[in-house]
């Protein structure tokens, strides 16, 4: 595909794209709202796209310094550094089905 023809499909795909994400936030909201005090989970709610932002921004910086394979390597064990961390830090045990999934997906 052509870069204007990835262009348009940016194009007619984003409005879309917006209001599936704009809309599915009521939906966690309403369901998180029995658990947590509106402020709390507006904290947790923006600490987490800090979180994310930041992430991409360091991911985009990072590109600057090292190419776009080892950038895209990286990204890609995150699927395997996630299960592990989760079992050193939060001592979550790692079951046969997420240690199948990590396998395939790496």
């Amino acid at each position: 595909m052509t870069r204007e023809g990835l262009q348009r499909l940016a194009g007619a795909t984003a409005p879309g794209l917006f209001v599936l994400l704009w809309s599915t936030g009521f939906i966690g909201a309403k369901g998180a709202m029995p658990h947590a005090e509106p402020m709390t989970f507006l904290l947790l709610r923006f600490v987490i796209a800090t979180g994310l932002l930041a992430g991409f921004a360091f991911q985009t910086a990072g590109l600057v310094t090292t190419g776009a394979s080892n950038s895209a390597l990286i990204t890609g064990l995150y699927v395997v550094f996630t299960p592990l961390m989760a079992a050193a830090v939060a001592r979550h045990g790692v079951g046969p089905a997420t240690l199948a999934g990590t396998a395939i997906a790496f």
